[in-house]
Protein backbone atom coordinates (compact mmCIF):
# COMPACT_ATOMS: atom_id res chain seq x y z
CA UNK A 1 0.00 0.00 0.00
CA UNK A 2 2.84 2.39 0.89
CA UNK A 3 4.65 1.63 -2.39
CA UNK A 4 1.56 2.47 -4.44
CA UNK A 5 1.10 5.71 -2.50
CA UNK A 6 4.73 6.67 -3.03
CA UNK A 7 4.51 5.99 -6.80
CA UNK A 8 1.38 8.13 -7.04
CA UNK A 9 3.09 10.87 -5.05
CA UNK A 10 6.11 10.76 -7.37
CA UNK A 11 3.87 11.13 -10.42
CA UNK A 12 2.13 14.11 -8.81
CA UNK A 13 5.47 15.67 -7.94
CA UNK A 14 6.78 15.26 -11.50
CA UNK A 15 3.68 17.06 -12.76
CA UNK A 16 4.23 19.80 -10.20
CA UNK A 17 7.84 20.18 -11.26
CA UNK A 18 6.79 20.63 -14.89
CA UNK A 19 4.44 23.54 -14.03
CA UNK A 20 5.16 27.05 -12.84
CA UNK A 21 7.41 27.13 -9.79
CA UNK A 22 7.39 29.87 -7.22
CA UNK A 23 4.01 31.11 -8.45
CA UNK A 24 3.62 32.76 -5.04
CA UNK A 25 6.60 35.02 -5.86
CA UNK A 26 4.69 36.38 -8.82
CA UNK A 27 7.82 37.65 -10.66
CA UNK A 28 9.31 37.13 -14.12
CA UNK A 29 12.16 34.92 -12.88
CA UNK A 30 9.65 32.36 -11.49
CA UNK A 31 7.84 32.14 -14.81
CA UNK A 32 11.18 31.74 -16.57
CA UNK A 33 12.07 28.69 -14.48
CA UNK A 34 8.73 27.06 -15.36
CA UNK A 35 9.60 27.40 -19.03
CA UNK A 36 13.12 26.10 -18.49
CA UNK A 37 11.82 22.88 -16.96
CA UNK A 38 10.41 21.93 -20.38
CA UNK A 39 13.73 22.46 -22.23
CA UNK A 40 16.72 20.14 -22.32
CA UNK A 41 18.51 19.56 -19.01
CA UNK A 42 21.78 21.21 -20.05
CA UNK A 43 20.11 24.44 -21.12
CA UNK A 44 17.99 24.42 -17.98
CA UNK A 45 21.01 24.15 -15.67
CA UNK A 46 22.87 26.84 -17.54
CA UNK A 47 20.01 29.33 -17.21
CA UNK A 48 19.31 28.24 -13.63
CA UNK A 49 22.89 29.06 -12.69
CA UNK A 50 22.44 32.49 -14.24
CA UNK A 51 19.30 33.06 -12.17
CA UNK A 52 20.93 31.93 -8.94
CA UNK A 53 23.70 34.43 -9.48
CA UNK A 54 21.00 37.12 -9.78
CA UNK A 55 19.20 36.12 -6.53
CA UNK A 56 21.08 33.49 -4.48
CA UNK A 57 18.59 33.75 -1.62
CA UNK A 58 15.58 32.74 -3.71
CA UNK A 59 17.19 29.97 -5.68
CA UNK A 60 19.34 26.97 -4.81
CA UNK A 61 22.60 26.12 -6.50
CA UNK A 62 24.38 29.24 -5.29
CA UNK A 63 26.60 27.23 -2.99
CA UNK A 64 24.68 28.42 0.05
CA UNK A 65 21.94 25.78 -0.21
CA UNK A 66 21.99 22.03 -0.71
CA UNK A 67 18.36 21.69 -1.65
CA UNK A 68 16.19 23.51 -4.17
CA UNK A 69 13.43 25.19 -2.12
CA UNK A 70 10.82 24.73 -4.83
CA UNK A 71 8.77 22.49 -2.53
CA UNK A 72 9.74 21.19 0.85
CA UNK A 73 6.87 19.80 2.90
CA UNK A 74 5.07 16.76 4.19
CA UNK A 75 2.78 15.10 1.67
CA UNK A 76 1.95 12.11 3.85
CA UNK A 77 2.17 11.68 7.60
CA UNK A 78 0.83 9.07 9.99
CA UNK A 79 1.66 9.71 13.62
CA UNK A 80 1.76 7.43 16.63
CA UNK A 81 0.30 8.65 19.93
CA UNK A 82 2.46 7.93 22.95
CA UNK A 83 0.47 6.40 25.82
CA UNK A 84 3.02 7.69 28.33
CA UNK A 85 2.88 11.23 27.03
CA UNK A 86 -0.91 11.23 27.03
CA UNK A 87 -0.90 10.05 30.66
CA UNK A 88 1.59 12.70 31.80
CA UNK A 89 -0.14 15.49 29.88
CA UNK A 90 -3.45 14.83 31.67
CA UNK A 91 -1.80 14.39 35.05
CA UNK A 92 -0.50 17.93 34.63
CA UNK A 93 -3.61 19.42 32.98
CA UNK A 94 -6.81 17.32 32.81
CA UNK A 95 -7.98 17.02 29.21
CA UNK A 96 -4.60 17.80 27.64
CA UNK A 97 -3.83 14.12 27.12
CA UNK A 98 -7.26 13.55 25.57
CA UNK A 99 -6.69 16.48 23.19
CA UNK A 100 -3.31 15.03 22.24
CA UNK A 101 -5.01 11.69 21.56
CA UNK A 102 -7.71 13.25 19.40
CA UNK A 103 -10.58 13.12 21.92
CA UNK A 104 -11.43 16.81 21.89
CA UNK A 105 -14.89 16.49 23.45
CA UNK A 106 -13.59 14.61 26.49
CA UNK A 107 -10.67 17.02 26.66
CA UNK A 108 -13.11 19.89 27.07
CA UNK A 109 -15.15 18.02 29.68
CA UNK A 110 -12.17 17.10 31.86
CA UNK A 111 -10.65 20.58 31.60
CA UNK A 112 -13.96 22.32 32.34
CA UNK A 113 -14.57 20.07 35.37
CA UNK A 114 -11.11 20.86 36.70
CA UNK A 115 -11.79 24.58 36.32
CA UNK A 116 -15.10 24.09 38.16
CA UNK A 117 -13.32 22.19 40.96
CA UNK A 118 -10.72 24.88 41.49
CA UNK A 119 -13.30 27.64 41.28
CA UNK A 120 -15.32 25.93 44.00
CA UNK A 121 -12.19 25.34 46.08
CA UNK A 122 -11.10 28.97 45.91
CA UNK A 123 -14.62 30.22 46.62
CA UNK A 124 -15.20 27.92 49.60
CA UNK A 125 -11.71 28.43 51.00
CA UNK A 126 -11.98 32.20 50.76
CA UNK A 127 -15.41 32.16 52.44
CA UNK A 128 -14.22 29.77 55.14
CA UNK A 129 -11.14 31.85 55.89
CA UNK A 130 -13.28 34.95 56.16
CA UNK A 131 -15.65 33.20 58.58
CA UNK A 132 -12.65 31.96 60.53
CA UNK A 133 -11.44 35.52 61.01
CA UNK A 134 -14.92 36.53 62.08
CA UNK A 135 -15.31 33.92 64.84
CA UNK A 136 -11.79 34.62 66.12
CA UNK A 137 -12.60 38.34 66.36
CA UNK A 138 -15.87 37.44 68.08
CA UNK A 139 -14.01 35.31 70.63
CA UNK A 140 -11.46 38.05 71.29
CA UNK A 141 -14.33 40.42 72.05
CA UNK A 142 -16.47 38.11 74.17
CA UNK A 143 -14.16 35.58 75.83
CA UNK A 144 -11.72 36.79 78.46
CA UNK A 145 -8.68 34.85 79.71
CA UNK A 146 -8.74 37.17 82.73
CA UNK A 147 -12.29 36.15 83.68
CA UNK A 148 -11.32 32.53 83.24
CA UNK A 149 -8.30 32.97 85.52
CA UNK A 150 -10.44 34.71 88.17
CA UNK A 151 -12.81 31.75 88.10
CA UNK A 152 -9.89 29.34 88.54
CA UNK A 153 -8.63 31.27 91.56
CA UNK A 154 -12.06 31.60 93.15
CA UNK A 155 -13.01 27.96 92.58
CA UNK A 156 -9.74 26.03 92.66
CA UNK A 157 -7.27 28.40 94.22
CA UNK A 158 -5.05 28.08 91.14
CA UNK A 159 -3.98 30.64 88.56
CA UNK A 160 -3.48 28.05 85.84
CA UNK A 161 -5.65 25.14 84.77
CA UNK A 162 -2.45 23.13 84.34
CA UNK A 163 -2.25 23.04 88.15
CA UNK A 164 -5.75 21.59 88.50
CA UNK A 165 -5.50 17.80 88.52
CA UNK A 166 -9.13 17.29 87.49
CA UNK A 167 -8.67 19.17 84.21
CA UNK A 168 -7.50 17.31 81.13
CA UNK A 169 -7.56 20.39 78.89
CA UNK A 170 -5.21 23.29 79.36
CA UNK A 171 -5.49 26.71 77.73
CA UNK A 172 -2.55 27.40 75.37
CA UNK A 173 -0.39 30.43 76.06
CA UNK A 174 -0.80 31.62 72.44
CA UNK A 175 -4.00 32.17 70.47
CA UNK A 176 -3.54 29.18 68.21
CA UNK A 177 -6.15 27.12 66.37
CA UNK A 178 -6.32 24.88 69.43
CA UNK A 179 -6.96 27.93 71.65
CA UNK A 180 -10.04 28.97 69.64
CA UNK A 181 -11.29 25.41 69.50
CA UNK A 182 -11.02 24.75 73.24
CA UNK A 183 -12.71 27.92 74.53
CA UNK A 184 -15.91 27.01 72.74
CA UNK A 185 -15.82 23.24 72.81
CA UNK A 186 -15.07 22.36 76.45
CA UNK A 187 -17.37 23.24 79.33
CA UNK A 188 -14.60 24.29 81.74
CA UNK A 189 -13.91 27.37 79.56
CA UNK A 190 -17.52 28.62 79.61
CA UNK A 191 -16.65 30.72 82.65
CA UNK A 192 -14.60 33.02 80.44
CA UNK A 193 -17.54 34.17 78.30
CA UNK A 194 -18.70 37.66 79.20
CA UNK A 195 -22.40 36.74 79.36
CA UNK A 196 -22.02 33.48 81.29
CA UNK A 197 -24.84 32.98 83.83
CA UNK A 198 -23.68 30.59 86.56
CA UNK A 199 -27.22 30.22 87.88
CA UNK A 200 -28.68 29.05 84.60
CA UNK A 201 -25.33 27.74 83.37
CA UNK A 202 -25.84 29.41 80.00
CA UNK A 203 -23.91 31.65 77.61
CA UNK A 204 -25.59 32.80 74.42
CA UNK A 205 -22.33 34.23 73.17
CA UNK A 206 -20.75 30.81 73.46
CA UNK A 207 -23.64 29.29 71.47
CA UNK A 208 -23.27 31.94 68.76
CA UNK A 209 -19.53 31.38 68.69
CA UNK A 210 -19.91 27.63 68.22
CA UNK A 211 -22.35 28.21 65.36
CA UNK A 212 -19.95 30.63 63.63
CA UNK A 213 -17.07 28.24 64.04
CA UNK A 214 -19.08 25.33 62.67
CA UNK A 215 -20.03 27.40 59.63
CA UNK A 216 -16.38 28.30 58.96
CA UNK A 217 -15.21 24.72 59.36
CA UNK A 218 -17.96 23.50 57.05
CA UNK A 219 -16.80 25.83 54.27
CA UNK A 220 -13.15 24.93 54.75
CA UNK A 221 -14.03 21.24 54.71
CA UNK A 222 -15.97 21.78 51.48
CA UNK A 223 -12.89 23.49 50.00
CA UNK A 224 -10.74 20.47 50.91
CA UNK A 225 -13.32 18.19 49.31
CA UNK A 226 -13.17 20.13 46.03
CA UNK A 227 -9.38 19.94 46.10
CA UNK A 228 -9.64 16.16 46.38
CA UNK A 229 -12.18 16.12 43.55
CA UNK A 230 -9.71 18.03 41.37
CA UNK A 231 -6.95 15.57 42.25
CA UNK A 232 -9.22 12.64 41.37
CA UNK A 233 -10.09 14.37 38.09
CA UNK A 234 -6.37 14.61 37.25
CA UNK A 235 -5.85 10.89 37.87
CA UNK A 236 -9.03 9.84 36.05
CA UNK A 237 -8.18 12.05 33.08
CA UNK A 238 -4.65 10.62 32.95
CA UNK A 239 -5.85 7.02 32.72
CA UNK A 240 -8.55 7.96 30.22
CA UNK A 241 -5.97 9.78 28.09
CA UNK A 242 -3.74 6.69 28.08
CA UNK A 243 -6.67 4.56 26.92
CA UNK A 244 -7.58 7.16 24.30
CA UNK A 245 -4.04 7.02 22.94
CA UNK A 246 -4.22 3.24 22.74
CA UNK A 247 -7.56 3.41 20.95
CA UNK A 248 -6.16 6.01 18.55
CA UNK A 249 -3.26 3.75 17.61
CA UNK A 250 -5.43 0.64 17.40
CA UNK A 251 -8.10 2.32 15.27
CA UNK A 252 -5.56 3.47 12.73
CA UNK A 253 -3.29 0.50 13.19
CA UNK A 254 -0.56 3.02 13.86
CA UNK A 255 2.42 1.47 15.58
CA UNK A 256 4.96 3.69 13.87
CA UNK A 257 5.47 7.18 12.49
CA UNK A 258 5.46 7.41 8.71
CA UNK A 259 6.45 10.63 7.02
CA UNK A 260 6.98 11.32 3.32
CA UNK A 261 8.55 14.63 2.35
CA UNK A 262 8.94 15.90 -1.24
CA UNK A 263 11.57 18.37 -2.41
CA UNK A 264 13.95 19.24 -5.23
CA UNK A 265 17.56 18.26 -4.55
CA UNK A 266 20.90 18.69 -6.30
CA UNK A 267 22.56 15.45 -7.38
CA UNK A 268 25.78 15.50 -9.45
CA UNK A 269 25.11 19.05 -10.52
CA UNK A 270 21.53 18.36 -11.52
CA UNK A 271 18.21 19.29 -9.91
CA UNK A 272 15.98 16.26 -9.50
CA UNK A 273 12.78 15.48 -7.58
CA UNK A 274 13.43 13.70 -4.30
CA UNK A 275 11.15 11.87 -1.86
CA UNK A 276 12.33 11.39 1.72
CA UNK A 277 10.61 8.56 3.59
CA UNK A 278 10.92 8.36 7.36
CA UNK A 279 9.62 5.26 9.13
CA UNK A 280 9.94 4.95 12.91
CA UNK A 281 8.83 1.82 14.79
CA UNK A 282 7.44 1.71 18.35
Amino acid sequence: MHRISILLIMMVMLCLVSTTVFSAQGNDESEEIGDFLQTDQGAYLEKLDRLTETDPVMYAGSGEFNDFPMFDGDIYSSEHRSVGKAFLYSIAVPGLGEYYSGSKLKAGIFFAFDMLSWTQYLTKHSSGTKKEDEFEDYADNHWSPTEYTIWLIDTWGKESDADVADFTHHLPDQKTQQYYEMIGKWAQFKHGWDDYDPVRDTSFNRVSYLSMREDANSKLESARTWAMVSLANHVLSAFDAALSAKRFNKKRDVFSDVNVKARMARRDGEQIPELVLTYKFY
